[in-house]
């Protein structure tokens, strides 16, 4: 946060990549709430933004008024995080996890489904989760939303003989495990099905083998360590 000529205003740093470079970006006022709620190893479509030169002549990325940011652009495939930044993922058990690791490689097996909705609102035109208030829905950033989309989530609770932990998916990982496009998903909750597709996933999921990366953080509601997976495989 800052103040100006007395006007108080936001902006948060962060970077991108497209496998090929990296570009600093700058997000101002209402899109850094936008920018807070994204992880690392989201895909992004960036819209209306503009460039500038940095103090060491490199091109940055401004996302002014105009801009817009678009979470899991339909068609979009980008090489992965760690391939981005070279790293490489360290394979470790649940009992030695500990908040704030990260480039997390895992091998463990689904013990339970966690209940939940598999999804979350989101709007329609900017990607970001909506609040329900009294009246509708609303979207911090374009304000009332007639129509919300949803977000594919899903909650696991894994073991690798070690230990157990929560582990969380969203977007295209969580599409992985559930089974159901984005599209069909809306029509399951619009009818009321979803209790039925929780049961039949718990079914076929429950002793499944995965191999997992992520990264492992604290869940600010549950207060609980869990793994956030950014990629999946099943067997």
């Amino acid at each position: 946060e800052f103040s100006k000529d007395g006007n108080q205003g936001k902006l948060l740093n962060f970077a991108l990549g497209d496998g090929e470079k990296t570009v600093r970006a700058t997000a101002w006022n209402d899109l850094v709430e936008i920018v807070q709620g994204l992880n690392e190893g989201d895909i992004v479509k960036i819209e209306g933004a503009y460039t500038k030169k940095g103090l060491q002549g490199e091109v940055e990325l401004q996302l002014g008024w105009r801009a817009r940011v678009l979470k899991d652009p339909i068609g979009v495939e980008l090489p992965a995080l760690d391939k981005m930044l070279g790293q490489d993922f360290q394979e470790k058990k649940i009992s030695e996890l500990k908040e704030g690791d990260r480039f997390v490689k895992l091998n463990a097996t689904v013990i339970e489904l966690q209940q939940g909705n598999l999804h979350y609102k989101i709007c329609r035109q900017c990607n970001s989760k909506i609040q329900q208030l009294e009246g509708g829905w609303v979207c911090s950033k374009c304000g009332e939303v007639k129509e919300p989309a949803i977000e594919e989530v899903i909650g696991l609770k894994i073991d690798d003989g070690s230990g157990n932990i929560n582990a969380v998916f969203y977007g295209r990982e969580a599409e992985k495990i559930i089974g159901i496009e984005k599209q069909e998903l809306e029509k399951i909750v619009s009818n009321g099905k979803i209790g039925e597709t929780i049961n039949e996933l718990s079914k076929r999921i429950v002793g499944q083998k995965l191999k997992l990366t992520g990264f492992v953080r604290k869940n600010k509601f549950t207060k609980e360590t869990e793994f956030v997976g950014k990629s999946i495989e099943m067997s």
